[in-house]
């Protein structure tokens, strides 16, 4: 969608060229005392200004999510280019000018120079003053350890094996599920996907109000009926609903001068668990000397069931009982944050290989960086783990975001550490007996390996990813990669966790019974820490518990 903005820049270029031409032509006629030029430029400045407002009223009007896309983002989201290019097109007609009535005079050249020179140097120099500016005004907060998170609200289940798993349950006639309209969120204080039913088709999309939600609970096994269920909820305004019910329409409506990147759906009342309200985190752009425009989060608007609107700005939001440990800042904007981390030193910093810079790993397939977890803490994070520029894959530092209060955090890891990455886990968890392959790759047979996600289990941090058959409709076992070792861990005299039950058990600190030898002991602390140590001790006190009624029937004799 941000190709879109350049639409913004192109219209804001041309408008001041336009403008410019039309005054040009104006001082002119004055310079000439030719009255007709004055009204003729007069005419043209009249006319543009017209058709700017004619252009803008329509794209409100027709679209307020392009609108605010092409004027609004075109224009602050790209400030700096904006400016450097109109400004070179007005060197351009200069030149032009100059040519056209002189031919050959030398400030022609000299303009023309001038025009190529500003267009070039402002759309390189801006993006780096952007990313510069955002990197010194939101810094990240050192940390010494990584942070855990919470195994029991693991995220298990890969998305894309989510989604069509939600999918193919949701049978509702003339209405479907749309991939990008579903996220991670927290289900019933765990992990688990929201998305809402949409109108199919395109008459439907006029004539039909979503009708609901599916929900997809990631704490429940996969035998249970519940896991992924149908919520009926009609909404007043929703993605995939047109023209004047659009939820994105609403949104722009409500608050023209902010972008929402996407809309969450939160359960935000613990008294009625099957209701949810559309939270959509707002973002603003904020202008920095001498043309530099950074996207800062400003809240997050509201959108109940009804048609209700609450627009809150961050004040209101953190204090707001009901959004405490809630989503409401976005993980796109961890992503934006580190992107410009190698210009933190000064606009011109990330223009060269030196220490100290990083880059975000591309993953095979959908799935990328930031991944959503929920912290030991109870907190909801974003995280992103980066490496060093070049062809290593170690990792370098860690990033989250925590996107129920918006602080900024960063774990570097020691320079002789020497852990593998997402990237290279993906590589490693491709163990002997498998054909797996990246979910990037069309055709072929074969696994597809999806999501290496965050993991620290004792102080560790391991990479897990999830095997699925080439259709991702189900996970087939579970590898985990020692980021220490780069090696698959072995449970069992497995390199894969074959069923879910195996990995918790696995995660929750059950000890390898392929290296714990059977015990004869009837000490109950020899006795292995697994369902065969219940069975033990219910064994022993099955028998001490007869061994008291034997003692009991002696002593009445």
């Amino acid at each position: 969608m941000e190709s879109y903005s350049w639409i913004g820049v192109a219209i804001i270029v041309v408008v001041v060229i336009g403008l410019w031409m039309s005054i040009d032509t104006m001082i002119d006629g004055w310079r000439e005392k030719d009255s007709k030029k004055v009204s003729r430029g007069l005419q043209q400045l009249r006319v543009n200004l017209i058709t700017v407002a004619l252009a803008v009223s329509v794209f409100r009007f027709a679209s307020p999510s392009l609108s605010n896309l092409v004027f609004y983002q075109g224009v602050f989201m790209h400030l700096g280019q904006t400016l450097s290019l109109a400004l070179a097109g007005v060197f351009a007609y200069a030149s032009y000018r100059i040519f056209n009535n002189y031919r050959s005079n030398s400030m022609g050249f000299v303009y023309g120079a001038l025009a190529i020179i500003t267009a070039v140097s402002g759309v390189v120099l801006s993006t780096s003053f952007n990313a510069a500016a955002l990197a010194q005004e939101f810094r990240f907060e050192r940390i010494s350890t990584l942070i855990p998170d919470d195994h029991g609200k693991l995220r298990f289940t890969p998305e894309e094996v989510a989604y069509n798993l939600m999918h193919g349950r949701a049978t509702e006639s003339g209405y479907t599920l749309e991939h990008e309209d579903i996220d991670a969120v927290d289900v019933n204080n765990g992990f688990g996907y929201v998305g809402p039913m949409v109108p199919d088709g395109t008459v439907g999309t006029w004539i039909r109000a979503n009708s609901g939600y599916m929900v997809f609970d990631d704490l429940k096994s996969n035998e249970d009926p519940g896991r992924i269920r149908k919520v009926n909820q009609t909404q007043a305004f929703g993605e995939g609903m047109l023209l004047f019910d659009n939820l994105e329409r609403h949104l722009y409506n409500t608050e023209w001068s902010a972008f929402y990147p996407e809309v969450y759906y939160l359960q935000l009342d613990p008294k009625v668990v099957d209701s949810y309200t559309a939270v959509a985190p707002k973002f603003e752009y904020r202008y920095r000397f001498p043309f530099a425009s950074i996207p800062v989060w400003a809240g997050v608007v509201l959108v109940h069931s009804d048609g209700r609107t609450e627009n809150l700005n961050t004040t209101e939001a953190l204090a707001d009982p009901r959004l405490k440990g809630k989503q409401i800042n976005h993980r796109w904007y961890l992503r934006k944050l580190v992107d410009a981390q190698n210009y933190l030193d000064g606009f011109y910093a990330g223009w060269y290989v030196r220490p100290g810079q990083i880059k975000i790993p591309d993953l095979p397939g959908r799935s990328q960086m930031p991944f959503y977890f929920r912290g030991a803490d109870n907190h909801d994070y974003a995280v992103i783990a980066t490496e060093p520029p070049g062809t290593g894959a170690g990792l370098y530092r860690m990033y989250y975001l925590n996107v129920s209060t918006g602080a900024r955090l960063v774990y570097e890891f020691a320079p002789k550490a020497g852990l593998s990455g997402p990237e290279r886990a993906v590589d490693h968890a491709q163990i002997a007996g498998h054909t797996w392959a990246g979910t990037g790759q069309q055709g072929g047979g074969g696994e597809r390996l999806l999501e290496p996600r965050y993991l620290v289990r004792d102080g560790k941090l391991f990479w897990m990813l999830s095997a699925t058959p080439a259709a991702m409709s189900t996970v087939n076992s579970t590898i985990v990669v020692d980021a220490q070792t780069s090696t698959p861990v072995t449970y069992r005299g497995e390199q894969e966790f074959k069923t879910r039950e195996i990995f918790f058990s696995w995660l929750n600190g059950a000890p390898d019974q392929a290296e714990v030898p059977a015990s004869s002991s009837t000490d109950p602390d020899s006795i292995p820490a697994t369902s065969d140590r219940l069975e033990r001790l219910e064994q022993l006190l099955r028998t001490a518990l007869q061994e008291v009624e034997s003692l009991k029937g002696g002593s009445k004799k």
